[in-house]
């Protein structure tokens, strides 16, 4: 039995939404893709260039005291040094740790956009599998029982 004008141009219709559905798919996973590393990059950039600024901040206060310590006589000058030292030690371990952040940045932002894509990529299935059901009940409700609606609009001949 060949199918009527009007139920090709409705499946017809159906896969050029299923073709438009799947573009905007492609579209969000590829902009994901870029956008998500140039994000991450740039979140652990700052936080880098946070904890560098807070070292250089330190540094500037040793300096500050080193220069103190120049003109300082008898016992604020022990406490000068002390505060000297504790300012220099904290800048060192400050600067430690924006060393050791910068060794395992490659390895910190590929699992961070490794762990955002696939969340991503589960939503998406999920929300599909969703349409895809929804699409199923919409199909089986549409079918169930008989048809009696006799389309008088187009007569095939065979």
């Amino acid at each position: 039995m060949a199918k009527t004008f009007k139920a090709l141009l409705s499946e017809t219709t159906d896969d050029l939404r299923a073709l438009v559905r799947s573009y905007t798919s492609l579209y969000k996973l590829q902009a994901l893709e870029k956008g998500v590393p140039a994000a991450v990059r740039g979140i652990y950039t700052a936080l880098m260039a946070l904890v560098g600024v807070t070292v250089l901040i330190f540094l500037l206060l040793t300096a500050a005291f080193a220069f103190g310590l120049i003109f300082a006589q008898g016992e604020p000058y022990v406490v000068l040094r002390g505060l000297t030292l504790g300012f220099l030690c904290t800048a060192g371990v400050l600067l430690l740790i924006v060393l050791i952040m910068l060794g395992i940045r490659s390895k910190v932002c590929e699992s961070i956009t490794a762990k955002i894509i696939s969340r991503e990529l589960d939503e998406l299935e999920e929300k599909e599998k969703a349409e895809a059901a929804l699409q199923t009940t919409e199909v089986s409700e549409g079918t169930s029982g008989y048809d009696t609606h006799v389309d008088t609009d187009i007569v095939q001949l065979d």
